[in-house]
């Protein structure tokens, strides 16, 4: 799900940068983005959601360099939060099996 962000923290010389981007994926806790910036595992950064104006603090779990000419990061919420994105999120014991994903199903094969 693209979603308008703006990501700021440091460089690894302590210089601070901001770069507005998109993400590539949602969840409650995090996202998937790409960014310009060179950004190290750990790395703690601002993660800001452009529609909603709401920040918050993220570090740095994941890096996949070789997807494009910017690299993918995925970035973890200090603490989980669902609502931060404005989306609803299935339940935790939420299944592919669930009586709701069939009845979803049906319907949208029978459109």
């Amino acid at each position: 799900m693209a979603i308008p962000v703006r990501v700021s923290g440091q460089t690894g010389v302590g210089l601070p940068f901001e770069e507005e981007t998109h993400t590539r994926a949602i969840s409650a806790h995090g996202a998937l983005i790409l960014v310009s910036t060179q950004v190290y595992r750990g790395q703690r950064l601002t993660l800001s959601n452009v529609q909603t104006k709401a920040a918050l603090e993220c570090v740095v779990a994941h890096i996949d360099r070789h997807q494009s000419d910017r690299p993918q990061v995925g970035v973890e919420f200090m603490l989980p939060n669902p609502m931060f994105w404005h989306v609803a999120f299935p339940p935790k014991d939420w299944t592919p099996r669930h009586p709701d994903a069939k009845s979803h199903v049906k319907t949208s094969e029978s459109s």
